[in-house]
């Protein structure tokens, strides 16, 4: 049944991915409250409905805006990206000769909620919190059976450090 208080919520329904990597990216400050660069993730994860290992690789455009600034250090604002993904997933049984994989590319973006303390004028500490939007559901087959789902949207976290050169 479809909620009626969180109408995509069916969404995330089936979704059986999860994964934790790494992410680089590089920047140009057009001021001091917007930056735009590209970025790039690596991450892996399991598939348990699938018993399956997980690739998520990205390269996305990015651009971040300071909404607010309750003090000198401490500021608040939105980020997002677009760009394309890869995803591949690995099934290994004892019985197979090889892996089974399968794999796509999907085009995909990210909105998130952005907040930061700054150590000093060049180093920041930061958090994203938000969702990974793609372009559809992934099935995983596994023996020509459905066993799991890779969902539309993906909640999404990033902490992370920021340098200014």
């Amino acid at each position: 049944p479809r909620s009626t208080l969180f109408p995509y919520t069916t969404l995330f329904r089936s979704g059986d991915g999860t994964t934790l990597g790494a992410s680089l990216g590089a920047y140009y400050a057009w001021s001091p409250r917007f930056r735009a660069g590209l970025g790039g993730d690596l991450r892996f994860g399991e598939l348990n409905g699938a018993q399956a290992s997980s690739q998520v690789a990205s390269l996305l455009a990015y651009a971040s805006a300071v909404l607010a600034e309750p003090t000198h250090d401490v500021w608040f604002g939105a980020s997002g990206g677009v760009g394309a993904y890869h995803l591949s997933v690995s099934h290994f049984s004892p019985d197979d000769r090889e892996p089974s994989r399968q794999s796509r590319f999907l085009l995909g973006g990210t909105l998130c909620a952005l907040g930061g303390v700054d150590f000093n004028a060049t180093s920041t500490l930061y958090l994203e919190l938000g969702s990974e939007l793609l372009a559809g559901k992934t099935a995983v087959e596994v023996e020509r059976e459905k066993r799991a789902t890779w969902p539309i949207v993906n909640p999404l976290a990033r902490i992370g450090l920021r340098a200014a050169f």
